[in-house]
């Protein structure tokens, strides 16, 4: 193993996401997995890069679920990370990875355990800070912190009525569904946020599936989101988040989707085609309508 004291800028990790992100489409999975383990280690004290090359094995590890060497290969990053960083963002963005590797592996008691603290009440720090901004009178830099809180806070709002949906945890799905609706409609989120949509209506669809003429209105609605994402879709501001573009610039992976198109088509498809929970429509007029649609969007 070399351990390189070389560290990667932002942009040299965008370019090798996004060059492995690409690998993942066209190469055989365990090749591509072991050239991002033999580059990593050679980079073992680069936190950043170790960082996103777990994000980057976790966003498609979906494409052979059974492989266990990508989710081992990510916790070994992830411990490096957690052990020897010496930020405290890049040790929380590490611990968030492993809750989520421990979900999928069922560890629930785990996940319990590194993220029970989370569910206690946020301290409003961009509130802080921008009012030290306005105190300065630096007034674009106030603006542009609280509309990137108001945004996450929107997209983490819409994900966990989403989650709440899935799992059917509320009294009430249906009140779920009609006010992430009108959240939708206020932000405009099927074009400032399409992904967090997708996955809404999906759920929302999955939820009426024994309800025809609802379900099929939420599948095409999802398709229509679908074909937005095709359109060259990254994440940006819009005519009420004016001030977010450079702040969103400013990611890890900058403005980009963190998965290959060819990847994304292929997730997309099976999503609705392969899933169980339209198993007992599968054969209507309507439902065969969304899969061709849908075919023809991502060109399958």
């Amino acid at each position: 193993m070399v351990n390189s004291s070389v560290k990667h800028t932002k942009e040299d990790i965008k370019r090798l996401y996004h060059f492995y992100s690409r690998r993942f489409s066209t190469e055989p999975f365990d090749f591509t997995v072991a050239e991002v383990d033999e580059y990593a280690k050679k980079h073992f004290n680069d936190y950043s890069l170790l960082l996103q090359f777990s994000v980057l094995l976790m966003n498609h590890h979906q494409l052979k679920p059974q492989s266990k060497v990508v989710q081992d290969n990510a916790v070994k990053y992830i411990s490096r990370i957690i052990k020897h960083s010496d930020s405290l963002f890049e040790k929380e963005q590490a611990t968030f990875l492993l809750a989520s590797i421990y979900l999928q592996r069922g560890q629930n008691d785990s996940v319990i355990e590194l993220l029970e603290g989370a569910r206690l009440p946020k301290l409003p720090a961009n509130i802080v800070l921008s009012l030290s901004y306005l105190q300065k009178d630096e007034r674009m830099q106030a603006n542009q912190t609280l509309q990137a809180e108001v945004y996450q806070n929107i997209i983490f709002i819409m994900n966990s009525l989403t989650v709440m949906i899935q799992h059917q945890v509320h009294s009430n799905s249906d009140q779920l569904i009609d006010r992430g609706l009108k959240i939708a409609q206020t932000f405009d989120l099927n074009n400032l946020h399409p992904n967090s949509m997708m996955n809404f209506y999906l759920a929302s669809a999955i939820y009426k599936r024994d309800e025809l003429y609802s379900c099929i209105a939420y599948l095409k609605s999802f398709n229509k989101i679908v074909k937005n994402m095709m359109e060259n879709y990254y994440l940006h501001g819009d005519d009420f988040f004016d001030e977010i573009d450079d702040w969103i610039k400013d990611f890890d992976l900058g403005n980009n989707a963190p998965l290959n198109i060819a990847t994304f088509k292929r997730q997309v498809l099976i999503q609705v085609r392969s899933n169980p929970q339209f198993e007992h429509i599968k054969d209507t007029i309507e439902f065969k309508n969304i899969i061709h649609d849908l075919s023809n969007i991502v060109g399958a």
